[in-house]
């Protein structure tokens, strides 16, 4: 299960990958091309996982505790529970954005072996 802050800062991540898709259109060491496919993924990846509902926080629970009258014995327990974040909305708008990555990743790719292809 992935935190939420690591979720968010994923997601910033992404966004950025993306900006540098559209921005970066000199092709030094085809940069676009991979944030391309490197956001794709990463934008699959946070939209299956917030929809799954893989994404969430661990909250720790009040202590108990428990003493033995007749050993003397005190034992403390504590128990976590685990609390999902699930956004359809938002997990829809992510993978709607990874499929028009997924169509610029291909797009960029096919440029590229145009490119090469061309050259020899």
């Amino acid at each position: 299960m992935i935190s939420t802050s690591i979720f968010i800062a994923l997601l910033v991540f992404d966004f950025l990958l993306i900006a540098t898709v559209f921005l970066a259109r000199d092709h030094q060491m085809y940069a676009d091309v991979y944030a391309a496919v490197g956001a794709t993924i990463l934008s699959w990846y946070l939209s299956l996982s917030a929809l799954g509902g893989n994404v969430g926080d661990t909250s720790h629970l009040t202590n108990s505790t428990l003493e033995n009258a007749t050993t003397g014995i005190t034992t403390t327990s504590y128990a976590t529970v685990t609390v999902p974040f699930s956004d359809p909305g938002l997990s829809l708008l992510i993978a709607g954005v990874a499929a028009v990555m997924t169509i610029v990743s291909f797009g960029l790719v096919l440029g590229v072996g145009l490119e090469i292809f061309e050259k020899e």
